[in-house]
């Protein structure tokens, strides 16, 4: 399996049992990780760490006890030596008041709008939502999401992603008026509503990340499960802001039950 930490144009993959990089236009720092076989969803770090532009590191409150052990020293000892890190954010206190935000699973980020989206669910506090958009200065969007099955949407990132002038998003899922409230925030963004429905969300069409590679190029990640899913209309809306890039992770798709974003944790600050 693999973890990617992301920074702007550099993507930092921890692997074991491979030496084959898909990104090969992108810088890649590769890290062997100390494995530990109870730890089956160590291959999406985004749950429990992110970096800010402004040299945040911030520790996310996460729901399952087990997971709770991938917060590992030797992670944040070596993103602290790589990395202009101004101050570490340890939210892992509110799990103890059973308060929960997943990462960027939890919450997905308009960086330039400074809008934080989020979708309710056993994983997604609206309080510690709050506390954390505050945090880090972002305006905050909390909404409800129920699936066919009438259960939340477990994780955000699955649900919604934006990228630079776009949003992939399934709003059949998103209860009304909030709906009108989400297409009016991505909106006065002047972002494109790319709509997809819930059978491509569950193909992991919203799971997918625009990162940049140099001030002029972007790049858009996403399962070859997810790229197939979406129809020509789509992906030609997509391709208008971002070059596709696809990887074929179907194993941990059908077991681990997140995408390529998922696998993403991202690093805005720069190195030291």
């Amino acid at each position: 399996f693999m973890f990617i930490f992301m920074c702007c144009c550099c993507l930092f993959l921890f692997v074991e049992g491979t030496s084959k990089l898909y990104l090969e236009c992108v810088e890649i720092d590769l890290i062997d990780p100390i494995l530990m076989n109870d730890l089956p969803d160590q291959v999406y770090p985004n749950n429990w760490f992110q970096v800010t532009h402004d040299g945040k590191l911030v520790l996310f409150p996460m729901q399952s006890t087990k997971r709770r052990k991938e917060r590992q020293l030797y992670i944040i000892d070596y993103i602290k030596s790589r990395y202009l890190i101004n101050e570490v954010v340890d939210l892992s206190n509110y799990e103890k008041n059973y308060l929960f935000l997943e990462g960027t699973g939890s919450v997905v980020l308009d960086h330039v709008s400074k809008i934080a989206y989020a979708a309710s669910s056993p994983r997604t506090s609206e309080k510690m939502f709050r506390d954390y958009c505050e945090i880090i200065g972002y305006k905050g969007v909390f909404f409800n999401a129920i699936d066919v099955n009438g259960v939340p949407v477990y994780h955000t990132n699955v649900l919604m992603s934006i990228g630079p002038g776009f949003s992939v998003i399934c709003l059949e899922l998103i209860s009304k008026p909030e709906r009108e409230i989400v297409i009016e925030s991505l909106s006065s963004s002047e972002l494109e509503i790319i709509e997809i429905d819930q059978i491509q969300m569950g193909c992991f069409c919203g799971n997918i990340l625009t990162v940049l590679v140099n001030k002029e190029e972007y790049l858009v990640l996403m399962s070859e499960r997810a790229e197939k899913a979406f129809n020509k209309h789509q992906l030609d809306a997509i391709s208008n802001y971002a070059k596709k890039i696809s990887v074929p992770i179907n194993v941990i798709e059908n077991i681990g039950g997140g995408g390529v974003r998922c696998m993403m944790a991202e690093i805005f600050s720069p190195l030291l």
